[in-house]
This record gives C-alpha cells, sequence and structure tokens, in this order.
C-alpha cells in the first residue's frame, strides 16, 4: 500500500529500529511497548528472521505477567490446572 501511495518501498529495517526502540523504552506506557514488540515480530518475520521474533514475544509475555497479577508469569503457568 505504501508503495503504491508514493512510489517507494517501505524500509523495513528502519521501521524495525524505530519499533525496537520503542520497546526497549522502559518509560513508556506498557500498552506502547506491547504495540511496539508485536509490530516489530511482524517486521522481523517479514525480513526472513524466525528466531527473533520468538525470543522478542516471549519478553512480552514476562511484562505482560509483570503489568496484571491475573496473568500469571510463564513459570507459574506451568503449574496451573484445569
Amino acid at each position: 500500500m505504501a508503495f503504491q501511495q508514493n512510489g517507494k518501498a517501505p524500509n523495513y529495517k528502519a521501521q524495525l529500529e524505530r519499533y525496537l526502540e520503542a520497546w526497549d523504552c522502559v518509560n513508556a506506557p506498557p500498552r506502547v511497548r506491547l504495540r511496539a514488540a508485536q509490530k516489530a515480530a511482524g517486521h522481523l518475520i517479514t525480513l526472513g528472521s524466525w528466531n527473533a521474533p520468538g525470543d522478542l514475544l516471549r519478553k512480552v509475555v514476562w511484562l505482560l505477567s509483570d503489568i496484571n497479577s491475573r496473568f500469571p508469569s510463564p513459570i507459574g503457568q506451568q503449574y496451573v490446572t484445569y
């Protein structure tokens, strides 16, 4: 879509750098960090990286457990019985 609008292909590497900077900003609201990580993971997949998105999203799960007491930590999840 961006290519059609302005005739230039999107620069995924530059966008990825900005999203990773947003993710690493510990002073940013969690919602902003989570969205940046989601976008960064999508860009990493687009660029052909398969291990890095998994590592990044694993950190997102840890962040979720830190900000929401109803969301158990990954270590605690293995002990949950249904």
